[in-house]
C-alpha cells in the first residue's frame, strides 16, 4: 500500500516499466468502462473524478488511482488482468458496472440484515 501511494503521488517511479504499455492499456479500457457506466447510471455517484483531466488540483482520479494499483502487480497478474478484461469486454460485460452492482447488492442484503 505504502508503494501505491507512493506511486499516486509521484515520489516513485514505476517498479515495472517494461510494463507500461500493458497498463496503460488496462486503465484505458477501464476508463471507458466507468464512462459507460456513468451514463447508464446516471444518478450513481463515483467516489472519485475517473480521467486526470477531469480532476481539480489535489484531487486523486480514479485513472490515477487505478495506475498506481496496477504497477504494483507482477508482469505475469496484469497479463492474466488484461486476458480477463478482454473475455468480459467480448462478453459484453463491463468491469467497473459489475462490481458496483455487486457492491450496492450486498450493501442492500446487509440493510436487510440488520432489519
Amino acid at each position: 500500500m505504502t508503494e501505491k501511494y507512493a506511486l499516486m503521488e509521484g515520489l516513485i517511479d514505476t517498479p515495472n516499466p517494461d510494463a507500461l504499455a500493458l497498463i496503460d492499456e488496462i486503465i484505458s479500457k477501464e476508463c471507458v468502462w466507468a464512462e459507460e457506466f456513468g451514463q447508464r447510471y446516471p444518478n450513481a455517484k463515483m467516489g472519485r473524478p475517473i480521467r486526470d483531466a477531469e480532476a481539480p488540483p489535489g484531487v486523486v482520479s480514479a485513472e490515477t488511482y487505478s495506475r498506481a494499483e496496477i504497477e504494483t502487480y507482477s508482469m505475469r497478474t496484469l497479463e492474466l488482468y488484461q486476458r480477463d478484461n478482454q473475455e468480459m469486454e467480448a462478453r459484453g460485460q463491463n468491469r467497473i458496472e459489475l462490481a458496483a452492482l455487486n457492491m450496492s447488492r450486498r450493501f442492500s442484503e446487509a440493510q436487510e440484515a440488520k432489519g
